[in-house]
């Protein structure tokens, strides 16, 4: 043993007062002759194959998955190699005809076989886009920059500057004063609708005639709101008393 092994020699030490307490407490036991031998043998036990495929489960599933991969390769190399019929991929498309048939029997554009008669035109008559119409529209959305900027800037208690009165029976006898009552009215109710013609027509009169002396302030306003509604002309800043903050009818400065 001691020619086998190299002890130092504080281990050796170490090892004999741990062997000399193994005989104090179990002195009814004495060491075997052999033990050396044994237990030289057991720390020499030389690793082989068997003894690996015995003892280690792991080493056998390896073991197992290494020959089913080494059986599988020469029938994955067969079936690779082995000819296949190809397969013809089918045609995707169409002919189109070498001869086209031309009516030559006649005919004008715009004739049908019953009694309508239909123009090349004649499907854009329904949209025809015509200046009273953009003349309208220009007119609404005006109306509606007006009814945002007076829910913005006008609280309800200073609705009755702009709805003082009773609408006028007819639009010929409407003065200044039922005339700004509309448009604001107007702007109050939130009205896009399109304006009457007899509407139309009496602020064009008013817009033509002469300032009345002396100018009230509701003149002004009236004459400045149906201005810029009918034909888009501002009035100059600060010329309009009644006009709300950022009315759209007065020049912001």
């Amino acid at each position: 043993m001691s020619n086998q092994f190299q002890i130092p020699e504080e281990e050796q030490h170490e090892l004999d007062l741990l062997g000399a307490e193994l005989r104090d407490a179990m002195p009814e036991i004495s060491m075997s002759a052999d033990f050396h031998e044994r237990l030289a043998a057991q720390m020499h036990n030389n690793w082989t194959l068997r003894s690996a495929f015995q003892n280690n489960r792991l080493i056998r599933v390896a073991a197992g998955l290494l020959v089913m991969t080494l059986a599988a390769t020469p029938v994955a190399a067969w079936v690779g190699l082995w000819p296949q019929q190809k397969k013809t991929p089918p045609l995707i498309g169409f002919e189109l005809p070498t001869e086209i048939d031309v009516d030559q029997s006649g005919g004008t554009l715009g004739e049908s076989d019953g009694n309508q008669v239909i123009g090349p035109n004649d499907e854009f008559e329904a949209f025809e886009w015509s200046e009273e119409r953009s003349l309208a529209v220009e007119r609404s959305n005006r109306m509606a920059s007006a009814v945002a900027s007076f829910e913005a800037n006008v609280q309800a208690d200073e609705y009755h500057n702009f709805h003082s009165g009773d609408q006028p029976r007819s639009w010929v006898d409407a003065d200044a004063q039922g005339l700004w009552n509309e448009f604001g009215r107007r702007c109050q109710s939130a009205n896009l609708a399109a304006l009457p013609s007899a509407l139309v027509q009496r602020c064009e009169d008013f817009l033509q005639a002469p300032l009345t002396d002396p100018v009230d302030h509701t003149e002004i306003a009236a004459r400045a709101a149906w201005a810029w509604l009918l034909h888009g002309e501002q009035a100059a800043a600060g010329t309009v008393k009644l006009a709300w903050p950022a009315a759209p009818f007065v020049v912001q400065g």
